[in-house]
């Protein structure tokens, strides 16, 4: 009878620590995902929330997305909620209509600029009309919820009107991603010129970001030292193509980033670049 007992309360002892085995993976926190995809020259970089929701900002210049999302999606993921054209350049558009031909996009964020010569751009106006998607060109102030549930908003800093005849990179869009009391800065192509508007609006919000997506590729003509020094980011993370034509990223802005000690990862030189963001832990990019 005694070891009658003995073996019924080592089962249950057994059978606790699964139940609370199963509750912690449950409970576990999930990271919001920014990540930077390898893509050449170019820009394209794919969020997932804790909660599944997704947003892809830009494309690069042609299909090479494609496998790059394949490896960072789940399997079964066949939707994308939001992507945003930061400005209408072949190496932020160029991948787009493969993107929608093979996902269902339920939202298109675009500044308004056009580049009616590109094929791309034609071709990503003829998805979103045939497939009834809806395109949003919001405005500096509005405020985009991207996961209800865990409270991420992506706040529009910039255009501050109608940009549609603009030269395109002083259209791009720049956005502030917030998830409890973390921020992340989307600044597309924008040059110092538009950093110095946005800085007068939103210089309060601008300090300390946990992340910058460095401007146009790390060019001398973006990431100026006005934004660098008022956002000290502890992570700079540049989409540039090794050994492209353009010498992107340039010394000027590494210096500058440098100088604030900022981690700075190329996907020239580091890949692919996920950047991990926490409640309780620490934001890392690696």
């Amino acid at each position: 009878m005694y070891k009658g007992k003995k073996f019924i309360l080592f089962i249950s002892f057994l059978v606790i620590l699964l139940i609370l085995g199963i509750s912690l993976i449950k409970f576990q926190e999930k990271p919001l995902k920014i990540i930077m995809l390898n893509i050449g020259q170019g820009d394209a970089i794919y969020i997932e929330t804790p909660n599944g929701n997704n947003m892809l900002i830009d494309a690069g210049r042609d299909r090479t997305v494609m496998h790059e999302l394949g490896d960072v999606m789940p399997i079964n993921k066949k939707t994308i909620d939001f992507i945003e054209v930061s400005n209408p350049d072949l190496d932020h558009i160029g991948g787009f209509p493969f993107v929608m031909e093979k996902y269902k996009v339920r939202e298109i964020l675009s500044p308004g600029t056009k580049h009616d010569s590109l094929d791309s751009y034609k071709a990503i106006e003829k998805i979103a009309k045939e497939d009834k998607i809806p395109v949003i060109r919001p405005k500096t102030g509005d405020i985009i919820m991207i996961d209800n549930k865990s409270a991420i908003t992506y706040k529009i800093l910039w255009p501050e009107g109608n940009v549609s005849n603009w030269e395109v990179n002083a259209g791009s869009m720049v956005g502030l991603l917030e998830y409890s009391g973390h921020k992340i800065l989307f600044t597309g192509d924008a040059p110092k010129e538009v950093e110095d508007q946005i800085i007068l609006k939103y210089g309060a919000s601008l300090k300390d970001i946990d992340i910058l997506k460095v401007g146009h590729h790390g060019s001398k003509t973006s990431t100026g030292e006005a934004l660098t020094m008022i956002a000290r980011p502890k992570y700079s993370i540049i989409s540039a193509g090794l050994n492209n034509r353009y010498g992107h990223p340039h010394e000027e802005t590494l210096d500058m980033l440098n100088l604030v000690h900022s981690k700075i990862l190329i996907t020239a030189n580091d890949g692919r670049i996920v950047c991990k963001v926490w409640i309780k832990k620490e934001t890392v990019c690696i």
